[in-house]
């Protein structure tokens, strides 16, 4: 089991934001989905670190990880993009996959200074990893890009490859394929299932219930704070009270 929530709550004010929430997480593609307000966004944030919980306790590959800062979660293979970009628009694209690669990396103030090998080779296969990844997530063309000179479908899967390269066993992703168009949401479709069966796991939000039908092995629906259900795509679609809650009167 690589995720376990054991009644996890949060209130803000007195107001549940989410309910005491349990629930387990062994690989694969798993979706989290709900209207505007259901609580997903706050999952998330309590997962990653970043609220604390006003109940219950996480469990990460058995250990708790309920107090632990968003970096060691990141440290022990829990990596998060954001629904709202969080690219380095100051650095080049290569640079910002780099960051996400510091986790493995051997540097300090005094070996940085004196420029000792290790340093110099940690940083060229550094940079040969980011260009691997930047092209497995079909950035070839923005290998030598400032990110701020890039197109915002392909700013989405540079924050994807950013997260990669801290080999994390988990990836959680926030609206991956929000504000893309049907070509762009084609891509990130593709790269999420190469990302599964590479072996990490992965947990999404998202809104665009076409993608998350097609990917999820596992949907829970959250409404209000609470978990309504909880299965395959097919009884989901199904499910009455996530189609009035969520679905409307028909599926996609």
């Amino acid at each position: 089991m690589i995720l376990a929530t054991e009644n996890l709550a949060k209130s803000f004010g007195g107001v549940a934001a989410l309910e005491p929430f349990s629930f387990t997480l062994a690989g694969g593609i798993t979706a989290i989905i709900g209207p505007n307000g259901a609580g997903k966004t706050t999952l998330f944030n309590l997962l990653s670190g970043l609220y604390a919980p006003s109940g219950g306790r996480i469990r990460y590959r058995g250990e708790d990880i309920t107090d632990l800062p968003v970096a060691e979660r990141a440290r022990r293979g829990m990596q998060r993009t954001f629904q709202n970009l969080q690219i380095f628009f100051g650095m080049s694209a290569i640079e910002n996959v780099m960051v996400g690669a510091s986790r493995h990396l051997r540097l300090g103030l005094l070996p940085a200074l004196l420029d000792w090998p290790t340093i110099r080779r940690d940083t060229r296969h550094a940079r040969e990893a980011a260009e691997h990844l930047m092209r497995r997530v079909g950035l070839d063309a923005y290998l030598n890009a400032r990110a701020d000179a890039m197109p915002y479908g392909a700013l989405k899967r540079l924050e994807i490859a950013r997260a990669l390269a801290a080999e994390p066993d988990l990836l959680l992703l926030d609206e991956p394929a929000a504000g893309l168009n049907p070509s762009e949401t084609q891509e990130i479709d593709r790269l999420i299932r190469a990302i599964a069966e590479g072996g990490t796991a992965v947990l999404l939000v998202e809104h665009d219930m076409r993608l998350v039908m097609a990917i999820s092995e596992r949907i829970i629906v959250l409404d209000q704070g609470r978990p309504i259900a909880d299965g395959p795509p097919a009884s989901i679609r199904a499910h009455s009270e996530v189609i009035r809650a969520y679905l409307g009167e028909a599926a996609p």
